[in-house]
């Protein structure tokens, strides 16, 4: 699986904010409507999960989901903001672009 560029990261604690960049012509925009690309929502998970296991140490796997939402689209060339924030119990996060909410929710140990 892919991986966004990273930029912009600030780490408090258990907590996370940072801006991912995908290229324009990136790989997880193919075959997911052709006419209209759009970043799927399990690529946003994915993520998510990867970048939090990268700097906040949160387990690779997760039982479940909780309060998962789609509000909005992420399309090529936009810029992702991720804000995740750990507890012993689970990894809350929020993805937006443009300050706009995309997906919210939490991965669940």
């Amino acid at each position: 699986m892919l991986s966004p560029t990273v930029k912009n990261l600030k780490i408090d604690g258990d907590s996370l904010d940072c801006d991912c960049v995908l290229a324009q012509n990136d790989l997880c925009f193919e075959g997911h409507f052709p006419d209209f690309k759009l970043l799927p929502g399990v690529t946003q998970l994915h993520f998510v999960a990867q970048i939090a296991r990268e700097h906040l140490g949160v387990p690779a796997t997760f039982s479940k989901m909780s309060q998962l939402k789609f509000k909005s689209f992420v399309r090529p060339g936009q810029t992702i903001h991720l804000s995740l924030k750990k507890s012993p119990t689970s990894l809350a996060f929020t993805v937006s672009c443009d300050e706009t909410l995309c997906a919210q929710g939490q991965f669940v140990a």
